[in-house]
């Protein structure tokens, strides 16, 4: 699994809440990078994180996996608002919002295709996030 490109502090943001535990904090960020990507695909791991979700989060992804793992932006944000409001300096503030909090936990991120914005779950997630939010 590929994690997108983050800055070394919101890598830092998406351990804490992904790794609770520690051992990551003398990593260099392409370790790390490795190591979220890792424990996502863990599905012990991800049903843990998982299981942390709100009802209204389950419905935030189980809604993106119904359209194929791809939502518009604007449709996401209608439905589920969006994170604009948050600090994006996560290793200070985890996000609160439902988009926030998805993202900060790997399971969800942005993508831009011809211009137009998307919601989008990692391929490599697809399958294994299925079963956790039927």
């Amino acid at each position: 699994m590929r994690i997108p490109l983050y800055t070394k502090d919101a890598l830092t943001g998406m351990a804490r809440v992904i790794i609770p535990q520690g051992g990551w904090t003398s990593l260099r960020k392409a370790e790390l990078r490795a190591l979220l990507a890792e424990q996502l695909q863990n599905s012990d791991e991800l049903k843990g994180i998982v299981d942390d979700l709100s009802d209204d989060e389950r419905q935030a992804l189980a809604d993106v996996l119904a359209n194929g793992g791809v939502l518009a932006w604007e449709t996401f944000d209608e439905r589920y608002g969006n994170d604009l409001e948050e600090s994006i300096y996560w290793h200070y503030r985890a996000p609160s919002s439902i988009m926030g909090r998805l993202r900060v936990r790997g399971l969800i991120v942005e993508a831009t295709v011809d211009g137009e914005l998307f919601v989008i779950i990692p391929t490599e997630l697809r399958p294994l996030l299925t079963p956790l939010v039927e």
